[in-house]
């Protein structure tokens, strides 16, 4: 079972990278720590829970890409790339005029990480 690297990324995250500090210098006060380790933990049940149980049915079934180019899925992905539109996941960088959390590149790309390590061909397929 996938277990998302949560204790590490908030490590880097706050003490190597000095969120508090960066969001000072780009006027973003209102993103704490404590809202990061927030995202990352519902990102990591997301990667645990949704994502990775997608690794051996996509294996089994695979893709089929039909003649008028359109592809099916195997069974779920569908259906998770759902829960990540309908839960916002995929705006969290945008800004909030555009429906977007305003979140900063470093926490997207941990989120992005949690996704993809679990099941490697959605690099490509989502993000």
């Amino acid at each position: 079972m996938y277990e998302a690297p949560i204790d590490d990324y908030k490590f880097v995250i706050d003490h190597v990278i000095g969120l508090d500090q960066l969001m000072a210098n780009t006027g973003h006060n209102d993103i704490s720590i404590d809202l990061v380790e927030a995202v990352l933990s519902e990102a990591g049940k997301l990667a645990a829970d949704v994502i990775a149980p997608l690794n051996h049915s996509g294996d089994q079934a695979g893709a089929t890409r039909h003649d008028d180019s359109s592809v099916t899925t195997p069974n779920g992905f569908a259906n998770a790339y759902a829960a990540l539109a309908e839960g916002g996941w995929t705006s969290m960088e945008a800004r909030k005029e555009f429906g977007g959390k305003n979140l900063p590149m470093v926490v997207t790309t941990a989120v992005n990480e949690f996704w993809q390590a679990p099941i490697w061909p959605l690099r490509f397929a989502i993000f």
